[in-house]
């Protein structure tokens, strides 16, 4: 009794088998070891009608549990999948339809600014639209196994500043100041690809949620056969109850940032998938109105 997760239930499901000698009964026990167990009962009638109690069977389904709660998260995953694509796709594409009708039917009465403004409505939309689009197939092709997990021991600062470089222009359109505090001689075992790719939506989100003329910075420790990056800024930081849900495939994942970018929701969760391949680990500390720092691990190789 005292192995079950619910002590209770399972004595009461015996009492009850007890009072209903010629049912036969199957239900499920969950031990406090993890182990699920399918429990079958049947009563034992001797010829002349006797009662002489029950037979009982436990068979071991924790693999089989453990198989039905993937599927339910998967079909989770996939209505997440298709309610992206149904959703932040039709919004875009719908401006994108309207402001390429309105500019096809007025250009000869339009001023050369109004169609500068209308061409970089599209540009921008498309841009934004495209990057939802790249984030969908990545994430399907990391769900799909496509994408292989490659480890190398190497230095990892030369990339964490290629990453920065990359995001300066942006982080400047909001006059951010993106500090790189990572020792050159810094090493780590990562897949590059996949590094990369974390270190991208990290900032990418920092600066997202960072107001003008704010702070990032990228830190890195070597300590206790593991190195730990950080993105740290001081933008607007977010409730306990947020940083719980956020590596949960969930809509209420993508917020607006400070300038009204949007996001696809997904970055997060690529970054959870990239760093378990490296069987690393993410968390995120931040103080709502103060800031946030997401960190990461990268174990030593063995």
């Amino acid at each position: 009794m005292h192995m079950t997760v619910d002590p209770q239930k399972f004595i009461s499901e015996i009492q009850y088998q007890m009072e209903h000698i010629d049912e036969e009964r199957l239900d499920e026990v969950e031990l406090v070891d993890g182990t699920i167990l399918e429990r079958y009962s049947s009563p034992v009638f001797g010829a002349d009608g006797t009662h002489y109690g029950r037979i009982y069977t436990f068979h071991d389904i924790t693999n089989r549990k453990n198989y039905e709660k993937q599927l339910i998260q998967l079909n989770s995953d996939k209505d997440r999948f298709i309610s992206i694509l149904s959703h932040d796709l039709r919004s875009p594409f719908n401006n994108l339809l309207g402001l390429t009708e309105f500019l096809y039917e007025n250009v000869s009465k339009l001023s050369l600014k109004e169609i500068e403004n209308i061409a970089s409505t599209i540009y921008n939309t498309s841009d934004k639209t495209f990057t939802l689009l790249e984030d969908t197939l990545l994430w399907a092709s990391v769900q799909s196994k496509k994408i292989t997990y490659t480890p190398l021991f190497t230095n990892i600062a030369t990339f964490i500043k290629e990453v920065i470089e990359i995001l300066e222009p942006i982080a400047q359109n909001k006059n951010i100041t993106l500090e790189n505090h990572v020792k050159d001689e810094l090493q780590a075992n990562i897949d590059i690809y996949m590094f990369k790719a974390i270190l991208r939506n990290l900032i990418s989100n920092a600066i997202k949620f960072t107001n003008n003329n704010g702070k990032i910075i990228i830190s890195a420790l070597h300590t206790d056969s593991k190195t730990v990056i950080k993105v740290t800024d001081n933008g607007i930081g977010m409730k306990q109850e947020v940083i719980d849900k956020l590596f949960n495939f969930s809509p209420v994942n993508s917020s607006s940032g400070t300038s009204n970018e949007t996001g696809t929701g997904l970055g997060l969760m690529l970054c959870k998938d990239f760093i378990d391949k490296h069987c690393g680990k993410i968390w995120v500390d931040s103080i709502l109105g103060e800031g946030t720092t997401v960190s990461f691990s990268i174990p030593d190789p063995s």
